[in-house]
């Protein structure tokens, strides 16, 4: 490719096969995987628990996303993306949420994108999560939110247009910086907790446009197969 990615620099380490592989595999779906893992959370409630003795409130999430972020630092193949052919090394570790700030049908979502070193400890993400979603509540700036806003008036062929040049433009890395910095569609993972609103584990497709993989989270309050074992 002529001209160099604003996300990520191209993956020099790579060998023949992990080369070949996203030339056969032309498209997003071609390459889409399910998994559903189940995870004990007694290490979290014990952590939660512990916290919540200390005065800090930590919640399932806040645990989650500081684990993610530490995966990605530590295993940073694993935020590694395709584009065009060539595989890209991201440059940051960023992940991307639905907030939603009250369970209630009629109230409008936002979709939030944090970035995040990989070092940080559970409480200062803790506190970063939590002043977003404030900032959200209080309807005070959300600078993907005011893009999407800006969006919402244009006519559908004229959007349909518009939409279709920002896919061409990534697919030849000339996508402006401006845009993929607000874009959810250009992050490492996009999370969404559908055991908030007491949704069952789903499969999800993924987005033909952008970098990112989707990871979506359900939380049993309670387990009902009482012989549940963790495995070593």
């Amino acid at each position: 490719m002529f001209f160099k990615r604003k996300d990520g620099q191209i993956d020099k380490s790579v060998d023949i096969f992990e080369r070949i592989m996203p030339i056969i595999m032309k498209e997003r779906n071609d390459a889409l995987v399910y998994i559903k893992k189940e995870v004990p959370l007694d290490g979290m409630n014990e952590y939660i628990k512990k916290k919540k003795q200390e005065g800090i409130d930590i919640s399932y999430m806040e645990i989650i996303f500081t684990a993610l972020a530490r995966v990605l630092k530590e295993k940073p193949k694993i935020n590694r993306f395709v584009m065009s052919g060539e595989m890209y090394k991201r440059n940051d570790i960023e992940i991307a949420v639905v907030v939603k700030p009250k369970l209630e049908e009629d109230v409008k979502e936002s979709v939030v994108k944090f970035k995040f070193k990989g070092s940080e400890k559970t409480e200062v993400v803790s506190k970063m999560i939590k002043e977003e979603v404030s900032k959200i509540r209080n309807n005070t700036n959300n600078n993907t939110e005011d893009f999407v806003d800006k969006l919402k008036n244009i006519p559908t062929i004229v959007l349909k247009i518009a939409i279709n040049t920002l896919m061409f433009l990534d697919k030849i890395n000339l996508l402006p910086k401006s845009i993929i910095d607000l874009s959810p569609f250009h992050s490492s993972i996009f999370v969404t907790n559908v055991g908030s609103i007491g949704l069952d584990t789903i499969y999800h497709h993924i987005y033909n446009f952008g970098t990112v993989r989707n990871l979506f989270i359900n939380r049993e309050k309670e387990r009902k197969n009482k012989n549940y074992r963790r495995r070593n």
